[in-house]
């Protein structure tokens, strides 16, 4: 749930260091992510892992608008910038699509380095599994057990009102992930 996101982030992190409101910030993820397919509240918990919960600290700097690291090497360079929040969370969640689809985003690409991660995942094999970033994403021996500890952490937080699921079908049941999904990937 958004809601979730939202009280993790700031039980981590007080004052996050994003150009946008916590909850502006977990908003695009979930509209982002949802467009394209993709898993918003586990691609959420990797841009807290790749940010350390958005109080950076390494080599990218928050006016980057570079929540999972694109572009960077170490050794201080600073990697990909993105004008706004927006972009960097569709830059993230594309680079997220060339790691694991043939086919492209939905959107205008904004990750520079889609079409290579995405030729090279093409050649060497998609990754299907969000463990499969470990050893393609990061060299990290834990890289995908560290994304799961935040969201098992996520998702155990409750006394939050869900914010989530309020789109409603017209009979006033509650639509599916499964449905929502089906109608974003269809407009």
């Amino acid at each position: 749930h958004k809601s979730q996101a939202i009280a993790f982030l700031k039980a981590n992190n007080a004052e996050p260091k994003i150009t946008c409101t916590p909850e502006q910030i977990v908003d695009i993820y979930w509209e982002e992510a949802m467009r394209e397919g993709i898993r918003p509240d586990i691609a959420f918990c990797q841009a807290l892992l790749e940010t350390g919960f958005f109080g950076y600290g390494g080599d990218v700097i928050p006016s980057q608008n570079n929540f999972c690291g694109l572009g960077t090497t170490g050794g201080g360079v600073k990697g990909a910038f993105f004008k706004t929040p927006e972009l960097g969370a569709r830059a993230h969640i594309q680079h997220l699509l060339a790691y694991s689809r043939k086919s492209r985003p939905l959107t205008k690409v904004v990750d520079p380095r889609y079409d290579l991660a995405h030729k090279i995942r093409v050649e060497r094999g998609l990754v299907d599994k969000w463990s499969g970033l470990t050893g393609t994403w990061a060299m990290s021996k834990d890289y995908c057990e560290k994304i799961m500890s935040h969201y098992v952490r996520m998702t155990a937080i409750t006394g939050v009102p869900a914010t989530f699921d309020t789109r409603l079908k017209p009979n006033g049941e509650r639509k599916s992930m499964r449905e929502r999904m089906k109608k974003m990937r269809n407009k």
